[in-house]
Formats: C-alpha cells, sequence, structure tokens
C-alpha cells in the first residue's frame, strides 16, 4: 500500500512542476490529476544512500504536455494513487517545512501529515491514469543545457497563441547533420536560431514543437549544468529528458510555413546600434506606444536614431540614441514590444538592422552572431 515520507520544500517544488502538465479542459476527471507512484530506486547508490525507493509524480493533458519527475524519499512502500492537481498543491504549499508523510487507505484516499497537520484527499485508482507513450523508433541526440536553453529563448516567444492557427503555436526543430535549427513564427515576425550538436545525428527530422511543452522546457533547464538533455523526436511526438524531469508532447501535425521565403536577402541600409540603449529608449516610449498598437517610429539619420511613439489620447514621446548607418537616412514603425522581445533574447552588446524601405520586412541580429536572426513586419507610419 502506498506510503511516503519526505521533505515538504522538495515535495512541494515536484508537484509545482508537473501540476503545469494538467489541463483544466480535459473530459476526463482523472486526468485533471496527479500520479503519485512509488517505486523501487534502480541505483544500487540509491538504495545506500536513501530508502531504496523513488517517488514518481506525472501529470499530462494527453495531447500537448505530459511531465514526469522523481525526488528520493525517506521511507515508502510501493504503490500509486492519483490526486486532484490543483488541491494537492496547495495543501502541500501551505504547510511548514519539514517532514511529510502521506498514505493510502482502502478506498483510494490520501492522507497527509505534516507537523500538527492532518487532512484527508479523495483520490482515483492509479490504474485508470492514461499517460502518453514513449516515442516510437525516434532520433535520438543529446546537447548541453546552455546551448538549448539559448535556442529555445531565441525563438519560443515569437510563436503565435492563436489556437484557429495551430501550425504557429509551435516552433519548427529541423536536424541536419550536427546542426539543429529552430524556427517560430507568428506571422508578423520570425525568429531563427542555428546550433551545433556533439555529434552527427542519424538521419534529418523537421518537427513542429507545441509551444506549451517548449516553454516547459525552458523551466527546467541550467545553463551551469553539466549534463546533457536528450531529447527523442518520433513521427508524432517528442520528450525531453532533463536530469529527473521527462517533458513529453504530441507533435503538431502539418506542414510549417516556407520560412525561407519570408526571409529578406538583405537591405541597402545597415544600422548598428547599442542593445541596451536601444532597449532602454523603447521601454521608455512604450508606455505612449501601448496606445497606438504599440507603435513606435524609428527616424535613423547618419549618426541617430530617434524614437517616436504618439497618442492622440494621451500624449507623445521622442528620445534619440547614437547609431552607425550604411546607406541612405529612412524612416519605419515597428511594434515596440516586439523589437523589446528581441533585444532582451538576443542577449548581444550591439544589434544590426538591415532595413530596404518603410513597406518592408526587417531583418536584425546580434552584431557577433549569424547563427540568430529576426525578420519583423514593419507597421503604417502614422
Amino acid at each position: 500500500m502506498f506510503s511516503v515520507t519526505c521533505q515538504q520544500r522538495a515535495l512541494y517544488e515536484k508537484v509545482q512542476l508537473v501540476s503545469r502538465g494538467v489541463s483544466g479542459r480535459s473530459t476526463q476527471p482523472i486526468q485533471s490529476n496527479i500520479l503519485l507512484q512509488v517505486i523501487k530506486a534502480e541505483s544500487d547508490a540509491a538504495e545506500t544512500e536513501g530508502s531504496g525507493y523513488r517517488l514518481n509524480l506525472v501529470a499530462t493533458d494527453l495531447e500537448y504536455i505530459g511531465i514526469s519527475t522523481s525526488m528520493e524519499v525517506e521511507a515508502a512502500e510501493e504503490g500509486a494513487i492519483t490526486v486532484p492537481a490543483r488541491v494537492l498543491a496547495e495543501m502541500v504549499g501551505r504547510l511548514s517545512a519539514g517532514t511529510v508523510t502521506m498514505n493510502v487507505d482502502d478506498s483510494n484516499t490520501l492522507d497527509i501529515k505534516g507537523g500538527n497537520y492532518q487532512s484527508q484527499i479523495r483520490g482515483l485508482p492509479a490504474d485508470d491514469f492514461e499517460q502518453l507513450p514513449a516515442p516510437d523508433d525516434p532520433l535520438r541526440f543529446e546537447m548541453p543545457h546552455r546551448d538549448l536553453l539559448r535556442v529555445l529563448q531565441r525563438t519560443v516567444f515569437s510563436t503565435s497563441s492563436d489556437e484557429t492557427r495551430p501550425i504557429l503555436t509551435g516552433a519548427l526543430f529541423k536536424t541536419t547533420g550536427n546542426k539543429l535549427e529552430v524556427v517560430a513564427t507568428d506571422t508578423y515576425r520570425l525568429a531563427l536560431c542555428q546550433t551545433l550538436l556533439p555529434a552527427e545525428t542519424e538521419r534529418e527530422v523537421e518537427a513542429i514543437i507545441s509551444r506549451r511543452a517548449l516553454q516547459e522546457v525552458l523551466r527546467v533547464l541550467h545553463p551551469d549544468a553539466e549534463e546533457m538533455v536528450s531529447i527523442s523526436i518520433s513521427d508524432n511526438q517528442v520528450e525531453f529528458v532533463v536530469h529527473d524531469t521527462v517533458i513529453g508532447s504530441r507533435l503538431i501535425e502539418g506542414q510549417f510555413v516556407n520560412y525561407p521565403k519570408v526571409i529578406p536577402a538583405g537591405g541597402d541600409k545597415r544600422i548598428g546600434v547599442n542593445a541596451i540603449e536601444f532597449a532602454d529608449a523603447l521601454d521608455r516610449a512604450e508606455p505612449i506606444a501601448r496606445q497606438d498598437a504599440h507603435r513606435v517610429v524609428l527616424q535613423i539619420a547618419e549618426d541617430e536614431m530617434t524614437i517616436r511613439a504618439q497618442s492622440q489620447d494621451v500624449g507623445r514621446t521622442e528620445e534619440s540614441v547614437a547609431v552607425s548607418l550604411e546607406g541612405e537616412p529612412t524612416e519605419i514603425a515597428f511594434n515596440a514590444n516586439f523589437l523589446l522581445q528581441m533585444l532582451e533574447a538576443c542577449d548581444a552588446d550591439e544589434v544590426v538592422m538591415e532595413l530596404s524601405g518603410p513597406l518592408n520586412s526587417g531583418l536584425l541580429r546580434p552584431s557577433d552572431d549569424d547563427a540568430y536572426l529576426y525578420v519583423l513586419m514593419p507597421m503604417q507610419i502614422m
């Protein structure tokens, strides 16, 4: 019968993590639950250092996300149960730090004790809980945490939240040899980032992975982690293994946009600007720009760019920053938020904008990194 003794802080962190795999729109009540499962630890080290058991926690919406993780426990008996994710998270989160004991009785009720606190949660049998299957005949490859973190930070924000166009709610993963290319677009902007893998992949693959799954992967990546992230991609699924956490998802079906045609060949105007100064000026313009669909007008001369925002109801703002310009002076309008997101994501000292006209897409990239580019549609100058 299920029984577990562990520390409140560790349990709460794990419950919070897997709770994000639950969908509030599930038609199956049990899929709004977390599966709690005590299993025998596989490694001899775990048996000698702890109780010899681990607690597995799993949640999934059976479509775009499945999250499983595990933790060491101080004492345990094998067994399993599912309990409502939200209730469990709130109860465990409000316990004082210290030892927590959980037991299950014959009526599928989870008894939780911590200090002087005791409560019961009605659960459902673990046998009825469905999980995402493992990917079938997947392409497997590994990459460092920091590389995957950089690629996702530079692209995922450009995916669309419009569920009427599912293809755009995910990012394209494309492997060729030892190169991984990730592309995301919402039709107003496009972000593309490339990185080299430690080894060549066995075959090429293209997969559209949901924004929701990639955001959860971002949460568990650590730039200083030494172990590798394992990625498995099959015809219809993807799975990321990050230390003791597994994040899986069904792939989004369909043909991704023909993104090479969206990327401009290059403009006849090349503007270099300090990324921090540019971002600060855009941030100060945003309160006014917000009243006009986030529009900012960039007026670019030989050594200066003036950033303007205006609203008839609120007012106007104007600020200049130093730039270097190759080509003729120009003027163009962009969405300030879209510019700010790119500047934050690229984490560069200087960015370069390549422009060809006020009605044509602009191309932005870090001045010292050709592996990342950002295409942004202009707005009408009012």
